[in-house]
């Protein structure tokens, strides 16, 4: 109930944030221009544009059409723009395509050396062909997880395809004890943007597990189907930044009971340079027999910083975080405060204060050349309120 309340705010939120783009004043788009698409075929931008010569014109068009080919991952930028003409209007895209490998780096964190100066290294192949297929390889250097995959744009609708191969070994630790998984997957996940600041997506996967004990050596083999549906937003402006995401998992098992995953997030930016404040929360539920890789866990470099990585695990969540930031040198370091309380339980009837746990920490924001950033954080206090 307190999952659906807060969906239920935030679409209202969004709705009357968007209100005043909707009702904005329109004209006719005359004429849809594209300039600068060195590489990318007209016909497939044409495509993601939702505007068409003669067609009504308003401002959520043309920031539709900015996030779509945003979307296609072949341009640094997409610039869409309306031009007044006496009959009407003049719709330029100006699209900075590119082509050929590139390599991404992903996520810089605190785990080990290595990582923290490489990070998770990702190589692409932007718009192959001119196609806006972007071929990858992902690859973690600490854990060897791997991915192998294909972006593509659909063939006659606006969506966005991403397939491809996943393989990953880790330990899960669980209230049955700690087990090895072992993965191999195949998944197809579709997405498409039907309005400014949502990007609805579905994912289908296909995986091939081995299970076992820590200690033992005796594997367990089954498949498994696994359906994802997530919905997103995301709004964003200079002083005040927020978003929300639904997912709803579900999966069946040759040889497990099927099980049922949900959770939602929120998070909200207010930025006042060089100040800024970062809250956010997540409530989430899954049924008991989720798989162990599957659980919820506390611990690491995302929820409950401060304690070693999966140190809590279960089948419920509910944590809340704040950070407090300030810029220490301009569109560069920040110095960062933060606050976060959490708890996993069995399932959501079994909170309690028992379960809370607890972290304060600091630590610097260095954004890295052209992509990420990466938080080295001293964790001040980590605790639990009452007995474990």
């Amino acid at each position: 109930m307190k999952l659906r309340l807060i969906i239920t705010i935030l679409l209202l939120l969004s709705t009357l944030v968007r209100a005043p783009s909707l009702v904005a004043p329109s004209a006719f788009a005359n004429e849809v221009i594209i300039t600068g698409a060195t590489y990318t075929n007209k016909d497939l931008l044409r495509r993601y544009i939702p505007i068409t010569d003669g067609s009504l014109l308003t401002d959520t068009q043309i920031r539709l059409a900015e996030e779509r080919l945003y979307a296609l991952n072949i341009a640094a930028n997409a610039k869409v723009s309306r031009v007044s003409t006496p009959d009407g209007s003049r719709v330029l895209a100006r699209i900075n395509d590119g082509q050929g490998f590139v390599v991404e780096p992903i996520e810089f964190t605190v785990g080990s050396i290595i990582n923290l100066m490489l990070g998770n290294v990702k190589l692409v192949y932007h718009n192959f062909n001119g196609l806006a297929i972007n071929p990858y390889a992902e690859y973690n250097i600490s854990t060897g997880e791997t991915y192998l995959g294909t972006q593509t744009p659909g063939l006659f609708l606006p969506v966005y395809h991403d397939v491809g191969y996943h393989v990953h070994t880790d330990t899960y630790p669980s209230s049955l004890g700690e087990f090895t998984v072992d993965k191999n997957e195949i998944y197809w996940e579709t997405s498409y943007i039907p309005a400014p600041g949502w990007k609805p997506r579905v994912k289908v996967t296909r995986s091939f597990q081995r299970t076992k004990p820590l200690a033992s050596a005796q594997w367990a083999k089954h498949s498994a189907n696994i359906y994802e549906f997530q919905l997103p937003y995301k709004y964003t402006s200079p002083h005040l930044s927020y978003g929300m995401s639904f997912t709803y998992s579900a999966g069946d098992s040759s040889s497990l009971t099927g099980f049922q995953q949900r959770l939602g997030e929120m998070e909200v930016l207010f930025r006042d340079e060089p100040y800024s404040l970062r809250l956010g929360a997540s409530l989430g539920s899954s049924s008991a027999s989720t798989p162990v890789d599957r659980l919820f866990y506390l611990g690491g470099d995302e929820l409950q910083r401060g304690y070693e990585a999966r140190s809590f695990s279960g089948q419920a969540l509910a944590s809340s975080e704040i950070e407090v930031g300030y810029r220490l040198v301009p569109d560069s370091i920040e110095l960062k405060a933060f606050a976060q309380v959490s708890q996993v339980a069995p399932s959501l009837h079994q909170f309690s204060g028992k379960r809370i746990k607890t972290s304060l920490g600091m630590g610097l924001e260095l954004p890295s050349p052209g992509c990420c950033s990466f938080l080295w954080q001293l964790p001040l206090r980590s605790g639990t309120l009452g007995s474990p």
